[in-house]
């Protein structure tokens, strides 16, 4: 398949393009094709489910969906407009800075929106368990995807994002208990776009988010992750485990 042939571009297939608007690359399927002649040597323009538009820069296969995705999605479905929770949340992005591109025009990562990723996942695991979407807005629940965060990836793809998503978990909580704890991560399509799906359960071990200069221990209190003193986690942490062993 050529992308500077129009014959070979239709709509309902997945591709990266271009997009004019935020100069990134972005992926998604094909909603229009706007090139109306048969040939574009710098690549036939689309525009995308999303609303995105631009060149094609490169096809991508279409993945068959898994029962676990389909499973993933009929509950995304069901909870994304549900109120956030003690075991649920939804965030925009990983790291990249929405505010920053909002109200500067600045695209860039922020350590406190990464740093938010790693303390609900530690309150998750540190309370009942829940879920954690990547890629919705927690206030409209649009679906903002992961193009955002894939732009400052190494890998600018899912692979990539994966990678630098767990390592970032596992540099800001001890590795093996994060493990441990965690049930299950994946990204699932949705609406032309990608969402990554975490799901944690109550943890055995405490999870601990090593801070810029200090231990953080945190723990869901209804839809926020509450950082509380040594003393006042240990307190809960006896609790805690006494609710396991009762499970």
């Amino acid at each position: 398949m050529d992308i500077s042939k129009r014959d070979d571009v239709d709509e309902g297939i997945r591709v990266k393009i271009f997009d004019e608007t935020t100069s990134m690359e972005v992926i998604g399927t094909v909603k229009k094709i706007l090139t109306k002649v048969d040939y574009q040597s710098d690549g036939i323009k689309v525009e995308l489910i999303d609303g995105a538009s631009g060149r094609i820069t490169e096809f991508l296969p279409i993945k068959p969906l898994s029962e676990l995705e389909e499973e993933l999605i009929k509950e995304f479905e069901k909870n994304r407009y549900c109120d956030e929770d003690v075991n649920l949340e939804f965030k925009g992005t990983f790291r990249f800075s929405l505010d920053a591109l909002k109200y500067a025009k600045q695209k860039k990562i922020s350590y406190d929106v990464e740093h938010s990723v790693s303390k609900t996942i530690a309150a998750f695991g540190n309370t009942v368990g829940g879920t954690l979407y990547i890629g919705v807005d927690n206030d409209t629940r649009d679906i903002v995807g992961l193009n955002f965060d894939y732009e400052f990836c190494k890998k600018q793809n899912d692979d990539g994002f994966m990678f630098e998503l767990k390592n970032s978990i596992c540099h800001l909580i001890n590795k093996e208990f994060f493990y441990l704890s965690n049930e299950l991560i994946r990204i699932i399509p949705y609406d032309g776009k990608e969402i990554c799906v975490i799901k944690m359960k109550p943890s055995w071990f405490a999870l601990i988010i090593n801070g810029v200069d200090k231990k953080e221990f945190y723990v869901r209190i209804n839809d926020i992750s509450e950082d509380f003193t040594i003393n006042g986690f240990l307190n809960h942490w006896v609790d805690h485990i006494i609710n396991l062993r009762k499970s």
